[in-house]
């Protein structure tokens, strides 16, 4: 008998145990597998302060939010919507867009999103290049008598905006064309003023406005009066004006 109660006692311990054992059990998730989130980046070498843009699907984080697309190497991240209207291209159906632009310190850097939810990460590498040194016009010579051809040159694949180079130094402003002959520059001429200064020549370009300084040899014109010359008298001349006898 005492063998049989304690056959009972420990089944009844065993059924306890497993039924709390249940609970914890039943009902559980399973932990999600991380996945990769993929979107473009374009372009993946950029001038330091050029433009980014990022696409991807709208449902790429499988039911959950996209987070921003960040980096350090963004001015501001990349907050995803549609495409701008008026941009001429309207994107394929379902797509998330965004843009910003790169910082001005050259180097390699990650650009990263996350799923809001869900286990998803994405990553692209992108290089901001170094600053190329400004492709803009030259004038020659910089000094030139009044009413002197004065010539400037610029290369065809330059950092500037149209091809009028504007002076007061100019009798017109110069309209750079394709050089003769298969020089990759773009040549004009210009008549210079007759009046001698120091004058700037501008362009705009990538910058801001591009000048270069040339001067109009010869004396400025002075427009202040010559001084007067003191009236001198000779000597022994009688002394004039108004007197008396006491």
């Amino acid at each position: 008998m005492r063998r049989l109660g304690l056959l009972r006692r420990a089944q009844v311990l065993t059924a306890a145990v497993l039924l709390t054992a249940i609970p914890a059990t039943a009902g559980a998730q399973p932990s999600e597998e991380p996945f990769t989130v993929s979107f473009s980046l374009t372009p993946l070498e950029v001038v330091p302060g050029g433009k980014l843009v990022a696409s991807t699907v709208a449902s790429v984080c499988k039911g959950s939010g996209i987070g921003p697309l960040t980096s350090p190497g963004f001015t501001a991240p990349i907050e995803w919507g549609s495409r701008p209207t008026g941009s001429g291209d309207v994107g394929a159906e379902g797509e998330a867009y965004g843009e910003t632009h790169a910082i001005d310190t050259p180097g390699t850097y990650t650009a990263t999103v996350r799923c809001l939810t869900k286990p998803g990460v994405g990553e692209v590498r992108f290089t901001i290049l170094e600053r190329q040194p400004l492709r803009a016009f030259t004038l020659a010579p910089v000094e030139v008598r009044p009413g002197g051809e004065i010539t400037a040159r610029m290369p065809v694949t330059n950092d500037c905006t149209g091809r009028t180079i504007t002076s007061s130094g100019f009798v017109a402003p110069i309209e750079l064309q394709t050089g003769g002959g298969n020089l990759p520059e773009l040549v004009g001429t210009a008549e210079a003023v007759a009046t001698p200064g120091t004058y700037e020549a501008t362009m705009p370009c990538r910058d801001g406005a591009h000048v270069v300084s040339f001067k109009v040899l010869g004396d400025p014109p002075n427009d202040e009066p010559p001084p007067r010359q003191p009236i001198k008298k000779p000597k022994g001349a009688p002394e004039t004006g108004a007197g008396g006898t006491a």
